[in-house]
């Protein structure tokens, strides 16, 4: 049986080009969340191709200058093009395609359902259509719905649609790692698809996101990337360190940081000190003779978040690995964090003090147990597990750097997780030994900044998931 689609199916979905406006007023429920969603999900200046576009009710509402659309039905087509002048396009068969350029996002919006040879088509995807750093957005029915939409259909409620696909996450996320895929997100939208005042809204801003009641969300997404081909050798490094009042670490981290990648460069960034740490610092870069780049500069405002910050605005590396300068976690564990960036294996990584046993001294009670709270809920939020999300070294690519910083927490981490989840880059955990410090003391303050915090998540969850 050839897998591309029967003659039957390319009329029925040509003879029902004409109603997809209809279609689209009747459940303007569920296609006014799809569009607020995409809007939230794709970057301004991201080029996108949609398989499976119908007449372009989707693509249409994107804001985005450089969009493609692909259907089989030349009717679809014709009428696409009539209502979107602005949007490219072309008629051809996700199973043998003959588009050939490279997008930043592939979205599948419901389309795989109808997919003869999911395999096959995702397969056509990853090799034809796909660079290192696509996003492929896949949405798809929940299977619980199957008896509604049936009823549906009888009471002549919902369009009759040829048999679908009834394909669960597991299924889905298997067929994308056989074909290349590896999956980024996952997670749920619309619980209301009806239109009544207040309670859709509730329903599907709110309560779909809670943990029991989205197992009965209508639509499951997976957001996924290629995965990585091979590691690279060639990336340098930018060991981003902001110090405050540690005077007595500078010279210890500048004389224990590794070498990594072709290059590795020391930037330490000096926020008012009273303690003589900026003229120590002045000391060990003149004095340094050794195979790193060691500089110095002064943050021009205040706060760690401020000081990474201009330090990665005046950075040369590639990899920017965030080290903080109270030597609690050696610099040899940075090459960790170098080894799964340059690999591929995740475009945002994080050090996780907290599967180790605790050297005695490096962590009150108190902040362990704040630190395991805000792991749960961080969890939730980025919806990748997380488990110390207080950590003060993480690395990601400088290319990623202006989606990957909000600006509005004074410590920057949170910040870059908020910006590494709304760019969907793939995050991991790298276990590191924690140390107790040596000299000066530490900068945070527990209830305060546990309170700002809880503030900056709740503006988080307004951003990731209440959208």
């Amino acid at each position: 049986m050839t897998a591309t689609p029967s003659l039957s199916t390319r009329k029925f979905f040509d003879t029902l080009a004409p109603q997809r406006e209809r279609d689209k007023r009747r459940h303007r429920t569920y296609y006014r969340d799809r569009e607020q969603w995409l809007k939230s999900l794709i970057r301004p200046d991201a080029t996108i191709l949609e398989l499976g576009c119908g007449t372009g009710l989707t693509l249409s509402s994107l804001l985005q200058a450089k969009k493609t659309g692909i259907d089989f039905s030349p009717e679809m087509i014709r009428l696409a093009r009539e209502r979107d002048p602005q949007t490219r396009y072309l008629v051809d068969d996700i199973l043998q395609l003959e588009h050939r350029e490279t997008h930043d996002y592939v979205l599948l919006l419901d389309t795989i359902n109808f997919l003869r040879d999911v395999q096959r088509g995702l397969q056509e995807i990853h090799d034809k259509v796909c660079h290192d750093r696509t996003r492929l957005v896949v949405t798809y029915y929940n299977f619980l719905w199957q008896p509604l939409f049936l009823f549906g259909e009888w009471l002549g409620w919902k369009t009759k649609f040829p048999e679908q696909n009834w394909l669960g996450r597991n299924d889905i996320e298997h067929l994308l790692r056989i074909t290349g895929f590896e999956v980024v997100q996952r997670g749920e939208r619309v619980l209301c698809p009806l239109g009544i005042p207040l309670l859709a809204s509730l329903c599907n801003r709110f309560l779909v996101s809670l943990p029991f009641l989205r197992a009965f969300a209508l639509v499951k997404y997976v957001i996924a990337r290629p995965a990585p081909r091979g590691r690279r050798t060639d990336c340098t490094v930018t060991v981003l360190s902001a110090v405050r009042n540690e005077r007595g670490n500078i010279r210890r981290i500048v004389e224990a940081m590794p070498v990594m990648g072709s290059g590795t460069e020391l930037l330490f960034i000096e926020g008012h000190s009273t303690d003589g740490t900026w003229e120590e610092l002045q000391s060990v870069t003149d004095s340094y003779r050794g195979p790193l780049t060691v500089r110095a500069l002064k943050q021009a405002g205040s706060g760690k978040g401020s000081a990474l910050h201009d330090g990665i605005m005046a950075s040369a590396g590639e990899i920017l690995l965030v080290y903080d300068g109270d030597f609690t976690v050696h610099p040899n564990e940075l090459t960790k964090l170098y080894d799964i960036l340059s690999s591929g294996q995740a475009e945002f990584v994080n050090a996780s003090r907290l599967v180790y046993p605790l050297q005695e001294g490096a962590m009150r009670l108190l902040n362990l147990f704040g630190n395991k709270i805000f792991s749960m809920l961080f969890t939730w939020l980025f919806s990748q597990r997380l488990v110390d999300v207080l950590s003060p070294v993480k690395g990601f690519f400088r290319w990623d750097y202006p989606s990957v910083v909000t600006r509005m927490d004074p410590f920057g981490d949170f910040d870059f997780f908020l910006g590494a989840a709304s760019r969907q880059l793939k995050m991991s955990e790298v276990p590191v030994h924690y140390l107790e410090r040596s000299y000066g003391t530490t900068k945070i303050r527990r209830f305060r900044h546990g309170w700002s915090l809880l503030r900056m998540c709740f503006y988080g969850t307004r951003r990731l998931k209440w959208v």
